[in-house]
């Protein structure tokens, strides 16, 4: 049976075990690591037992700019991807919008933030550490945008939206799914997105072709 874990804050959520075995096609042996503390980490001998580690928050940045959600050892070092750059690439590629809200700083705010400055794209960005973002933000006035909500699952979209947006939440839990529908524009769950990057990751490990 294939041992694959996962590390993070608060990931008992967490709908990895499935879409690995959904893309496997076979049942696997699942490890959680719920921590958010570098000095509760797990240690080199805890992880090399497993053929592939997902990283979440707050471990995805590694230095000032890099960012990873995907580790693997192989002859005794640390081999670090990030696929959810690449998934995310290849989701806003389809959608062939141009402007962009990004809702929230975090690390995923910020790989987003990266994906768009590559297609040469625009955005502008609303975070809470800015105070210029809260759960009632009003965002009527902007118009053939899509929105990114790159927030954790804490937070409840109960703003205005135009109806012209495309609200692509990276989540996938659909909370506020209908109160976005209801200003006559697109919902997107992150459900796609977490397959899309959930397969890469298993063609990083070497677990699928």
């Amino acid at each position: 049976m294939i041992s694959l874990a996962i590390i993070g804050k608060n990931i008992q959520y967490s709908k990895y075990k499935e879409v690995y075995e959904e893309l496997l096609n076979e049942k696997i042996d699942y490890n959680v690591f719920d921590t958010q503390y570098r000095s509760t980490f797990p240690s080199f001998s805890e992880l090399k037992k497993f053929k592939g580690i997902s990283i979440m928050a707050p471990f995805k940045q590694i230095y000032p700019g890099i960012f990873i959600n995907c580790l693997k050892i192989k002859n005794s070092h640390y081999l670090f991807g990030n696929t959810e750059e690449l998934a995310l690439e290849q989701e806003l590629e389809k959608l062939k919008f141009n402007y962009f809200l990004i809702l929230g700083d975090g690390a995923v705010g910020k790989i987003a933030k990266e994906v768009i400055n590559k297609r040469k794209g625009k955005f502008k960005i609303f975070s809470r550490s800015d105070k210029n973002l809260d759960q009632n933000i009003d965002l009527a006035n902007e118009e053939n945008a899509i929105i990114l909500n790159c927030c954790s699952k804490d937070f409840i979209f109960k703003g205005r939206l135009h109806k012209s947006t495309t609200f692509y939440d990276l989540n996938w839990d659909m909370t506020h799914k209908e109160h976005i529908l209801s200003f006559g524009g697109k919902y997107i769950d992150g459900l796609n997105l977490l397959k899309k990057q959930s397969e890469l990751s298993l063609k990083f490990w070497n677990l699928k072709k």
